[in-house]
């Protein structure tokens, strides 16, 4: 599939499928056909495309129903990112994370309760996996009291919220872990205290621990 960057709707149609289907291997393929075909372009302007996606994925997460409350802090992170670069292969780089936020927002698994503040305390977990998470981090950053989104958060969800939190890493451990990342840097990455106790979480939510999990898939793979 050839993918024309001056063609951005129709960049971004595929983008969003990629995304919306958890196919996060299609989205880098066709952000590197991007760059492929960019390579003469000017940074500027291969900035401005990076902030036109950004704005396109925007719409599409709030069109899901996601406040612009709990949205800000990924979109101001992913914007300030863009802004920084000052080389191809920083925006490549910050295009690459940014397409790996929004992957994890676009499961509609999490946004499907009937209470919008546990909507809202689901995003915020989902945009911020990959940093330190608890009740009074995430009541901070909502406007709430550590008690109330605690209280709330388990008689809709029937889980506790750390509970959630910790199932909520480990499932984006094991994406990192597909990523060929390695465990010590996927504990880091996660905010776990180090490797044991990632690994103790990780057996605990999976029944196997991190290495005898990529050996199973990897005996699938051969398969």
């Amino acid at each position: 599939m050839d993918i024309l960057y001056g063609d951005t709707t129709f960049l971004n149609q595929y983008l969003l499928q990629a995304l919306k289907t958890g196919d996060l291997y299609t989205a880098q393929s066709i952000m590197n056909q991007r760059y492929d075909k960019q390579k003469t372009v000017p940074l500027e302007e291969q900035k401005c495309g990076s902030f036109m996606l950004l704005s396109v994925l925007s719409h599409e997460l709030l069109k899901q129903g996601i406040t612009t409350q709990a949205f800000h802090p990924i979109y101001n992170r992913c914007y300030q990112a863009i802004d920084k670069t000052r080389s191809i292969i920083d925006l490549k780089k910050s295009d690459e994370h940014m397409l790996q936020s929004f992957l994890k927002m676009y499961d509609k698994n999490w946004v499907k309760t009937n209470h919008n503040i546990v909507n809202d305390v689901l995003a915020y977990i989902h945009m911020h996996l990959e940093h330190k998470l608890n009740a009074s981090i995430i009541a901070e950053a909502l406007h709430y009291s550590p008690s109330y989104i605690q209280r709330i958060f388990k008689k809709t969800m029937n889980m506790s919220l750390m509970a959630y939190i910790k199932q909520a890493k480990i499932n984006h451990g094991i994406t990192l872990l597909d990523m060929s990342l390695n465990i010590s840097e996927v504990a880091h990455i996660l905010h776990f205290y180090d490797s044991p106790h990632f690994i103790r979480t990780f057996k605990q939510i999976t029944g196997q621990t991190p290495l005898q999990y990529r050996k199973t898939k990897h005996n699938k793979n051969d398969l």
